[in-house]
């Protein structure tokens, strides 16, 4: 869903005689060079794709999926251990999407809360940050970091691919050395 999904075809009657049409998760189809086609699709569900040669006619129908949800790391990491004086010079949150089969596509980080408890904190404090780099209130938050403080980062936001935004089943905790 959101994507340009590349589509070849190729027909006994030669690419200038083949026929491309889409219907279904609100498809749309585009030529993209001999025999090589994009669909794009604004809804999840299925995608009937008709192809004719001018003698034979064919459906074939393609599910659309949503694009799975990033993780959320900071320093390349999901959470767990790291050097305090480490966690306090990364610059905020990525939304990396791995093993995903199309190069190229991207979620970035609309807002998160982080928290702080622990060492270097006589109660828990926290700071909304809108985009993906720590705000200067974040960073003054992280300067009172030190070895056994707990960082959590959590109610992340990403735009989707194509539009939209999400909001991730994630949270991420760090334990300062």
């Amino acid at each position: 869903k959101g994507l340009d999904n590349p589509l070849s075809i190729t027909g006994g009657g030669g690419a200038e005689k083949v026929n491309v049409t889409v219907e279904g998760a609100g498809s749309t189809v585009r030529k993209a060079g001999a025999g090589q086609y994009i669909i794009n699709c604004t809804q999840l569900g299925q995608a009937i794709v008709n192809v004719t040669d001018g003698k034979t006619t064919q459906r074939i129908a393609i599910p659309v999926k949503r694009v799975p949800d990033p993780i959320a790391i900071i320093g390349g990491k999901a959470g767990g251990n790291m050097q305090a004086n480490v966690f306090r010079v990364q610059s905020g949150v990525i939304a990396d999407l791995r093993d995903f089969v199309f190069d190229g596509v991207k979620f970035n980080v609309l807002s998160f809360v982080l928290v702080a408890t622990g060492k270097g904190f006589d109660e828990p404090s926290s700071v909304e940050v809108n985009g993906p780099s720590f705000s200067a209130a974040a960073k003054n938050l992280l300067r009172n970091c030190q070895p056994g403080t707990t960082v959590i980062i959590g109610d992340i936001k990403v735009s989707e691919p194509g539009g939209g935004t999400r909001k991730l089943d994630q949270t991420i905790t760090f334990i300062l050395e």
